[in-house]
């Protein structure tokens, strides 16, 4: 579920109220900190990689 969560505040399909909400039925309070520590959107896209890094 954490990997499923973590896709979904990627791409900013649920916010931090909601991530928070999933502690302690789904996640532990560490995996629900990394998710809301991880960057979403655009860090992402594949069109603001340099050519170099891909």
């Amino acid at each position: 579920m954490y990997g499923f969560l973590l896709n979904m505040w990627i791409m900013r399909k649920i916010d931090e109220e909601k991530v928070e909400s999933y502690v302690p039925k789904i996640l532990t309070r560490h995996e629900a900190d990394m998710i809301l520590a991880t960057p979403q959107g655009d860090e992402y896209d594949i069109k603001s990689v340099p050519s170099t890094q891909l």
